[in-house]
Formats: structure tokens, C-alpha cells, sequence
């Protein structure tokens, strides 16, 4: 996601492979701007790897726009009452699972941002509303070779990572906040049904 100004047009764009996402993000913004048509979700390709189509939400909308593009701090006194759906829209958008079927089967979940601040918000925020507990950490260095979408890029800034890991941790995850992702949601609900119903030797 990010912000746009392009010949005077004020501009919030979502990008995303997942139509769900698309879908969520798009009836979300159109209650909070008030615009009962709905914003246009139009498929977009070259932006996913192997050639694949995406979907692109474009929202034009000065007020938001300027809200948006101020200080961190000044923002975070605005989520901080709403920290279910902010850490929900960072792991639809900047989140990934994580599924280890090595000698311990592991299952875990994670957020990353190029904005330190904004991830130690968002330990304090599982931590204090929904008893999770996690960690941070330099995932890329400034300067390395990244990954996305199938094309390398270097880094310009050290991308953090912040991770929470554990049965109990992805229960609460998945009971106080979750994913509008179907694919995220469906992986880490798989992973909890293994382990609560199969003993370790027979997982696979």
C-alpha cells in the first residue's frame, strides 16, 4: 500500500495477489469515506511473480490522503484504540505464516515493516490487549538482495521483522484478530487442528 500525488490527484493504492483482501479493504474504506458505490477493484498484471494477475484498489481522497501522511506517533494515537483491525490490516498487507514440519512441528505468525516504531507498537499492542507475546529482529539488511514477487531488488532501508510463535500465542491470534485472507487464516487453522489432534510422530 501506499501513498500517491500525481497532477493533483490524491491517491491511496492497494496492491495484493489475495481478491479477498481486495474485497475487504475496499467495503472497509468505502464505510469509513462514506461512498455507498464501492471503490473498483481492476486486475493488474507484471506486478507477481511467474506473470500472475493482481488486484489494485485505488482510492482518491485528499482528507485521507493528508491524515495519512503524517508523523508515526501522531497515527499511532488513533489505532492504539483499534488494535485489532490495525494489527489485522498489517498482516493481511505485511504478514506471513510460519509452518515448521522439521523435528518439532512449529506454527507461528509475522509482520514486517521497514518502521521499527511501528512494530514495537505493535508488540506492546498483542502484548497489553490480547496477552500475545513476540519478538524483533533485522529480517533483511540494508543494502542485501531481496526477494519479491519472483524479481530481486536491493534493500534501501533494514526491513524488521516482528514474530510470535507457540500453540497458545496463534490461538489468541486467531481468536482476537485473525486474517480477511482465507489462505493466511486457513494455514495457521490447519496447523493448530494437527497439532491438538495428532501426536508428534505422525505428523507430517
Amino acid at each position: 500500500m501506499k501513498n500517491e500525488k500525481k497532477n493533483y490527484q490524491y491517491k491511496f493504492i492497494l496492491r495484493t495477489k489475495d481478491r479477498d483482501f481486495a474485497e475487504y479493504f475496499s467495503n472497509q474504506i468505502s464505510k469509513l469515506l462514506n461512498f455507498p458505490g464501492g471503490y473498483k477493484i481492476r486486475t493488474e498484471n507484471g506486478f507477481l511473480r511467474k506473470g500472475g494477475k493482481g488486484y489494485v484498489v485505488s482510492v482518491s481522497n485528499k482528507m485521507l490522503f493528508h491524515f495519512l501522511s503524517k508523523e508515526t506517533e501522531y497515527l499511532m494515537n488513533y489505532v492504539k484504540e483499534y488494535p485489532t483491525d490495525f494489527i489485522r490490516g498489517l498482516f493481511d498487507s505485511d504478514g506471513f505464516t510460519i509452518i515448521s514440519c522439521g523435528k518439532n512441528f512449529r506454527v507461528g505468525f509475522g509482520i514486517v515493516n521497514t518502521n521499527i516504531k511501528i512494530l514495537k507498537f505493535v508488540k506492546n499492542l498483542l502484548r497489553d490487549n490480547f496477552g500475545i507475546t513476540s519478538k524483533i529482529y533485522p529480517k533483511i539488511k540494508k543494502g542485501h538482495k531481496v526477494k519479491i514477487w519472483g524479481k530481486i531488488y536491493t534493500a534501501n532501508e533494514t526491513v524488521y521483522g516482528l514474530t510470535s510463535s507457540g500453540l497458545n500465542n496463534v490461538k489468541k491470534f486467531l481468536r482476537f484478530i485473525s486474517s480477511s485472507i482465507i489462505r493466511k487464516r486457513e494455514k495457521l487453522e490447519d496447523a493448530v487442528y494437527i497439532i491438538e489432534n495428532f501426536p508428534t510422530n505422525s505428523r507430517v
